[in-house]
């Protein structure tokens, strides 16, 4: 079973208060973000003057080891912007050249079905750079009765070998297991996606002055520890 005999154990939890490292998976022309916050938070910003929504980035722990085999988590606790999009990136490796390969598992903002998740890889140099590999609909969980539940949304999103998953809860509910359906999902990786890179977190399509906040961000590993 995925992950069944290996221990997990922390990479990032909160206390490195260092800022976090950032690069852009899509540029979209002089546009850019401001990322605050500290330690297990983050604010990302788009200034005033931003004119696109096309913007995506991924932002991880400074100092944080290559795993092949990992997990990130956080609290996603509030947007400004109708498309505003959070989630995980994973595997995140980026090059002296500045080509960035990552695999993410994002919140969906096409058609306003935020209850889906879609799970792509990444390639700065291929055009586009990313690829849709699959989607998990938690629409139980986060649309009951027709209405979309507000935040906090808990998140933790995990490679373990070719295979992405999730898991998501709201509120003050408990934890789920990574088994428990209604919560989460998964989705194999192509043939080539299976490296060492750095965990982390995504944000994208933010519009001039909007904003998305995130709390409780911790990073964990499935692989050995190093002798």
């Amino acid at each position: 079973m995925l992950a069944a005999c290996q221990a997990e154990s922390v990479t990032f939890d909160g206390t490195d208060t260092r800022p976090k490292r950032t690069a852009a998976l899509t540029p979209d022309g002089s546009d850019r973000y401001v990322f605050g916050g500290s330690g297990g938070t983050a604010v990302v910003r788009a200034p005033a003057t931003n004119k696109g929504e096309n913007l995506r980035m991924a932002f991880w722990p400074t100092g944080a080891r290559a795993v092949v085999d990992g997990q990130s988590c956080a609290s996603w606790t509030g947007e400004r912007g109708p498309r505003v999009q959070e989630g995980a990136a994973l595997r995140l490796k980026l090059e002296p050249s500045g080509r960035l390969r990552a695999v993410t598992i994002t919140k969906n903002v096409l058609w306003g079905a935020v209850w889906n998740f879609n799970v792509h890889t990444w390639d700065t140099t291929r055009s586009p750079a990313f690829q849709k590999v699959g989607d998990v609909s938690l629409e139980q969980e986060l649309r009951p009765n027709g209405t979309v539940r507000p935040p906090p949304w808990h998140v933790c999103a995990r490679v373990v070998g070719a295979t992405a998953q999730l898991k998501v809860w709201t509120g003050s509910e408990p934890e789920p297991t990574w088994e428990d359906t209604k919560h989460g999902g998964k989705v194999a990786l192509p043939a080539g996606w299976t490296y060492p890179g750095t965990d982390g977190w995504y944000v994208g399509h933010l519009p001039a002055a909007g904003d998305a906040s995130y709390a409780d961000l911790r990073t964990s590993t499935y692989d050995a520890p190093s002798k």
